[in-house]
């Protein structure tokens, strides 16, 4: 079997493999995906992919297709279900994504437009890297290591090296590889979230006034005067 096309398909695999724990977590309510950032991220994938494909990428454009794919059911699945709200920032990068398309299709310059949804799809990054740096355990670890594998893959992969078909999983390799490590180092400074603990406390934040005014009322009731 061809090299390239084996490395396409483990690529894709990897594309796929890598969605189980985020899914799951999403299904059991753990993870709540925003769905205009994995709207965002379906665009600029399905986008990057027919860039690299009309480049000469070949079978190299598979991952990228087939992580479109996957962002955008999860998208569908966070606004049926409505899990997280839309912000203003959030229709800012949806409208650069949509900028990036016609971009492309005026100027006929792929480049143009891989560097375009390259710097959109940081934009994007940048809302879960800053949620993420607050509460480091919110995030799956596994996803994000196997989406670096994945991108490393789909470099390698292409049949043809330029700009147009290695920019956008490079970026991606490198941008998902730091946020690996910012949350490894975060989670070394920040004690696990303790739930339980969390329950108790908020608990007795609550009850504790209630308990209070309850015991004035029952000894004021069984004054004798």
């Amino acid at each position: 079997m061809d090299i390239k096309l084996a490395l396409s398909f483990i690529a894709t695999g990897l594309a796929i493999i890598s969605y189980v724990p985020y899914i799951r977590d999403m299904l059991r309510g753990k993870t709540k995906p925003h769905a205009f950032s994995w709207l965002i991220w379906s665009i600029i994938a399905y986008i990057a992919g027919t860039a690299q494909l009309r480049s000469g990428g070949g079978f190299g454009s598979m991952v990228a297709f087939t992580t479109g794919t996957m962002a955008l059911w999860i998208s569908y699945y966070s606004l049926r279900h409505r899990a997280i709200a839309i912000s203003r920032g959030d229709w800012v990068c949806l409208i650069l994504a949509l900028c990036s398309i016609p971009l492309w299709l005026v100027t006929h310059d792929p480049l143009l437009a891989v560097i375009t949804i390259s710097i959109v799809d940081l934009i994007a990054f940048w809302i879960t890297i800053r949620k993420t740096y607050r509460l480091p355990y919110s995030e799956n670890l596994t996803q994000n290591v196997l989406s670096t594998l994945k991108h490393i893959l789909s470099i390698a992969a292409q049949r043809r090296y330029n700009w147009v078909t290695i920019l956008y999983p490079l970026s991606l390799a490198i941008t998902t590889a730091g946020f690996c490590t910012m949350i490894l180092i975060r989670r070394s400074q920040v004690a696990p979230p303790d739930h339980k603990k969390e329950a108790t406390d908020v608990q007795k934040r609550y009850t504790k006034p209630i308990n209070r005014r309850v015991t004035r009322e029952q000894t004021k009731s069984s004054h004798p005067f």
